[in-house]
Protein backbone atom coordinates (compact mmCIF):
# COMPACT_ATOMS: atom_id res chain seq x y z
CA UNK A 1 0.00 0.00 0.00
CA UNK A 2 1.33 3.23 -1.21
CA UNK A 3 2.37 5.67 2.03
CA UNK A 4 0.96 9.14 1.94
CA UNK A 5 3.22 12.09 1.59
CA UNK A 6 3.00 15.05 4.41
CA UNK A 7 3.04 18.60 3.09
CA UNK A 8 4.69 20.93 5.42
CA UNK A 9 1.58 23.68 7.02
CA UNK A 10 1.70 26.99 5.82
CA UNK A 11 0.73 29.88 8.17
CA UNK A 12 -2.77 30.02 7.38
CA UNK A 13 -2.99 26.19 7.96
CA UNK A 14 -4.56 24.25 10.90
CA UNK A 15 -2.54 21.43 10.34
CA UNK A 16 -0.47 19.40 7.87
CA UNK A 17 -2.33 17.93 4.67
CA UNK A 18 -1.91 14.54 3.61
CA UNK A 19 -2.00 13.53 0.29
CA UNK A 20 -1.39 10.31 -1.09
CA UNK A 21 1.31 9.23 -3.17
CA UNK A 22 0.97 8.48 -6.85
CA UNK A 23 0.18 4.85 -7.73
CA UNK A 24 2.33 3.64 -10.66
CA UNK A 25 0.12 2.01 -13.57
CA UNK A 26 -0.58 -2.12 -13.80
CA UNK A 27 0.80 -3.43 -16.83
CA UNK A 28 -2.24 -4.32 -17.61
CA UNK A 29 -3.95 -0.95 -18.23
CA UNK A 30 -1.21 0.28 -19.68
CA UNK A 31 -1.36 -2.30 -22.35
CA UNK A 32 -5.46 -1.76 -22.91
CA UNK A 33 -4.72 2.20 -23.19
CA UNK A 34 -1.86 1.49 -26.29
CA UNK A 35 -4.61 -0.95 -27.45
CA UNK A 36 -7.31 1.83 -27.03
CA UNK A 37 -5.57 4.64 -28.84
CA UNK A 38 -3.91 2.19 -31.31
CA UNK A 39 -8.17 1.26 -32.74
CA UNK A 40 -8.93 5.37 -32.54
CA UNK A 41 -5.56 5.42 -35.05
CA UNK A 42 -6.98 3.02 -37.16
CA UNK A 43 -10.82 4.44 -36.85
CA UNK A 44 -9.67 7.20 -38.41
CA UNK A 45 -7.28 6.07 -41.15
CA UNK A 46 -10.36 4.53 -42.11
CA UNK A 47 -12.74 7.20 -42.03
CA UNK A 48 -9.79 9.43 -43.99
CA UNK A 49 -9.86 6.90 -46.19
CA UNK A 50 -13.51 6.92 -47.42
CA UNK A 51 -13.22 10.54 -47.19
CA UNK A 52 -10.66 10.55 -49.71
CA UNK A 53 -12.90 8.10 -51.63
CA UNK A 54 -15.42 9.67 -51.98
CA UNK A 55 -13.73 13.02 -53.06
CA UNK A 56 -11.84 11.38 -55.54
CA UNK A 57 -14.92 9.72 -57.08
CA UNK A 58 -16.58 13.29 -57.09
CA UNK A 59 -13.79 14.78 -58.87
CA UNK A 60 -13.89 11.74 -61.04
CA UNK A 61 -16.87 12.07 -62.48
CA UNK A 62 -16.81 15.94 -62.78
CA UNK A 63 -13.85 15.12 -65.00
CA UNK A 64 -15.42 12.69 -67.18
CA UNK A 65 -18.52 15.26 -67.29
CA UNK A 66 -16.38 17.71 -68.81
CA UNK A 67 -14.22 15.77 -71.31
CA UNK A 68 -17.71 14.29 -72.86
CA UNK A 69 -19.36 17.78 -72.28
CA UNK A 70 -16.54 19.36 -74.73
CA UNK A 71 -16.33 16.87 -76.84
CA UNK A 72 -20.30 17.07 -77.52
CA UNK A 73 -20.13 21.17 -78.32
CA UNK A 74 -16.70 20.05 -80.61
CA UNK A 75 -19.48 19.09 -83.14
CA UNK A 76 -22.39 20.77 -82.05
CA UNK A 77 -23.01 24.02 -82.04
CA UNK A 78 -23.57 26.14 -78.75
CA UNK A 79 -27.14 27.58 -80.79
CA UNK A 80 -28.02 24.87 -82.07
CA UNK A 81 -28.25 22.47 -78.64
CA UNK A 82 -30.03 25.93 -77.18
CA UNK A 83 -32.20 26.68 -80.05
CA UNK A 84 -33.02 23.48 -82.15
CA UNK A 85 -36.68 21.74 -81.21
CA UNK A 86 -35.86 18.71 -82.02
CA UNK A 87 -33.70 15.73 -80.63
CA UNK A 88 -33.26 13.00 -83.00
CA UNK A 89 -29.23 11.95 -82.39
CA UNK A 90 -30.31 8.99 -83.48
CA UNK A 91 -31.73 9.88 -86.78
CA UNK A 92 -29.82 10.33 -90.01
CA UNK A 93 -30.76 13.83 -89.87
CA UNK A 94 -29.28 14.46 -86.15
CA UNK A 95 -30.56 17.36 -84.22
CA UNK A 96 -30.05 18.16 -80.76
CA UNK A 97 -32.22 20.82 -78.95
CA UNK A 98 -32.29 20.71 -75.69
CA UNK A 99 -36.01 22.42 -75.80
CA UNK A 100 -38.03 18.69 -76.43
CA UNK A 101 -35.94 17.06 -72.79
CA UNK A 102 -36.60 20.14 -70.93
CA UNK A 103 -40.50 20.26 -72.06
CA UNK A 104 -40.98 16.92 -71.27
CA UNK A 105 -39.27 17.34 -68.29
CA UNK A 106 -41.36 19.76 -67.07
CA UNK A 107 -44.73 18.21 -68.14
CA UNK A 108 -43.58 14.73 -66.64
CA UNK A 109 -43.35 16.69 -63.33
CA UNK A 110 -46.18 18.39 -63.51
CA UNK A 111 -48.21 15.35 -63.62
CA UNK A 112 -46.11 13.95 -61.00
CA UNK A 113 -47.16 16.98 -58.72
CA UNK A 114 -50.47 16.71 -59.74
CA UNK A 115 -50.46 12.48 -58.49
CA UNK A 116 -48.41 12.95 -55.79
CA UNK A 117 -49.61 15.79 -53.65
CA UNK A 118 -53.08 14.85 -53.02
CA UNK A 119 -52.10 11.28 -52.17
CA UNK A 120 -49.13 12.53 -50.01
CA UNK A 121 -51.54 14.79 -48.18
CA UNK A 122 -53.96 12.27 -47.78
CA UNK A 123 -51.94 9.65 -46.31
CA UNK A 124 -49.79 11.91 -43.78
CA UNK A 125 -53.07 13.39 -42.60
CA UNK A 126 -54.31 10.28 -42.11
CA UNK A 127 -51.42 8.30 -40.54
CA UNK A 128 -50.92 11.32 -38.33
CA UNK A 129 -54.62 12.06 -36.79
CA UNK A 130 -56.74 9.10 -37.49
CA UNK A 131 -54.67 5.91 -37.58
CA UNK A 132 -54.49 4.07 -35.09
CA UNK A 133 -51.25 2.83 -33.43
CA UNK A 134 -51.65 -0.55 -34.84
CA UNK A 135 -52.54 0.84 -37.88
CA UNK A 136 -49.66 3.13 -37.95
CA UNK A 137 -46.93 0.61 -37.49
CA UNK A 138 -48.24 -1.31 -40.23
CA UNK A 139 -48.84 1.08 -43.13
CA UNK A 140 -46.11 3.33 -42.56
CA UNK A 141 -43.51 1.06 -43.15
CA UNK A 142 -45.45 0.07 -46.12
CA UNK A 143 -45.33 3.24 -47.32
CA UNK A 144 -41.74 3.99 -46.85
CA UNK A 145 -40.76 1.31 -48.65
CA UNK A 146 -41.90 2.99 -52.08
CA UNK A 147 -39.58 5.57 -51.52
CA UNK A 148 -36.56 2.30 -51.56
CA UNK A 149 -37.58 0.77 -54.76
CA UNK A 150 -35.03 1.61 -57.60
CA UNK A 151 -36.15 4.17 -60.67
CA UNK A 152 -35.45 1.78 -62.74
CA UNK A 153 -38.06 -0.43 -61.73
CA UNK A 154 -40.68 2.03 -61.46
CA UNK A 155 -39.32 2.89 -65.43
CA UNK A 156 -39.96 -0.86 -66.19
CA UNK A 157 -43.57 -0.63 -64.26
CA UNK A 158 -44.56 2.51 -66.47
CA UNK A 159 -44.07 1.12 -69.89
CA UNK A 160 -45.55 -2.97 -68.76
CA UNK A 161 -48.05 -1.69 -66.98
CA UNK A 162 -49.12 1.74 -66.63
CA UNK A 163 -48.95 2.24 -69.90
CA UNK A 164 -50.65 -0.76 -71.50
CA UNK A 165 -53.80 0.79 -69.31
CA UNK A 166 -53.63 3.81 -70.25
CA UNK A 167 -53.65 2.56 -73.90
CA UNK A 168 -57.09 0.80 -73.42
CA UNK A 169 -58.74 4.22 -72.46
CA UNK A 170 -56.75 6.65 -74.92
CA UNK A 171 -55.91 4.00 -78.09
CA UNK A 172 -53.32 6.64 -80.13
CA UNK A 173 -51.43 6.85 -77.02
CA UNK A 174 -48.00 6.61 -77.84
CA UNK A 175 -45.60 3.99 -76.23
CA UNK A 176 -43.32 6.33 -74.93
CA UNK A 177 -45.15 8.85 -73.33
CA UNK A 178 -45.47 11.18 -70.48
CA UNK A 179 -48.66 10.27 -68.88
CA UNK A 180 -47.04 6.86 -67.52
CA UNK A 181 -44.09 8.65 -66.86
CA UNK A 182 -45.63 11.10 -64.60
CA UNK A 183 -48.08 8.77 -62.94
CA UNK A 184 -45.13 6.68 -62.13
CA UNK A 185 -43.03 9.35 -60.78
CA UNK A 186 -45.64 10.64 -58.52
CA UNK A 187 -46.00 7.32 -57.10
CA UNK A 188 -42.55 7.79 -56.81
CA UNK A 189 -42.40 10.71 -54.58
CA UNK A 190 -45.37 10.34 -52.48
CA UNK A 191 -43.62 9.03 -49.62
CA UNK A 192 -41.44 12.23 -49.45
CA UNK A 193 -44.40 14.64 -49.83
CA UNK A 194 -46.42 12.40 -46.95
CA UNK A 195 -43.21 12.30 -44.50
CA UNK A 196 -42.79 16.26 -44.88
CA UNK A 197 -46.56 16.79 -44.92
CA UNK A 198 -46.83 14.81 -41.31
CA UNK A 199 -43.50 16.01 -39.98
CA UNK A 200 -45.33 19.66 -40.62
CA UNK A 201 -48.25 18.68 -39.21
CA UNK A 202 -46.65 17.48 -36.15
CA UNK A 203 -44.78 20.47 -35.94
CA UNK A 204 -48.39 22.09 -35.21
CA UNK A 205 -48.24 23.65 -31.40
CA UNK A 206 -50.43 21.76 -29.45
CA UNK A 207 -52.90 24.28 -28.37
CA UNK A 208 -54.11 25.06 -31.52
CA UNK A 209 -54.25 21.29 -32.53
CA UNK A 210 -56.06 20.37 -29.39
CA UNK A 211 -58.74 23.53 -29.90
CA UNK A 212 -60.60 22.02 -32.52
CA UNK A 213 -60.15 18.25 -31.91
CA UNK A 214 -62.91 17.69 -30.74
CA UNK A 215 -65.20 16.88 -34.04
CA UNK A 216 -63.55 15.14 -37.00
CA UNK A 217 -64.84 17.86 -39.60
CA UNK A 218 -63.10 20.96 -37.10
CA UNK A 219 -59.94 19.35 -36.60
CA UNK A 220 -59.48 18.79 -40.66
CA UNK A 221 -60.34 22.61 -40.34
CA UNK A 222 -57.33 23.26 -38.27
CA UNK A 223 -55.44 21.12 -40.58
CA UNK A 224 -55.82 23.71 -43.88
Amino acid sequence: MAAASEVPMSEHEEGPVLRPAPVPLSRGVDLRGRASGMGERVIEAVLLACGVLSVVTTAGLLAVLAEETLAFFSEVSLGAFLFDTQWTPLFADKHFGIWPLLVGTLLTSAIAMVVALPLGLVAAIYLAEFATQRTRAVLKPMLELLAGVPTIVYGYFALVTITPMLQAVVPDLAGFNALGAGIVMGIMIMPMISSLAEDAIYAVPERPSSGSSCPPRARASSRR
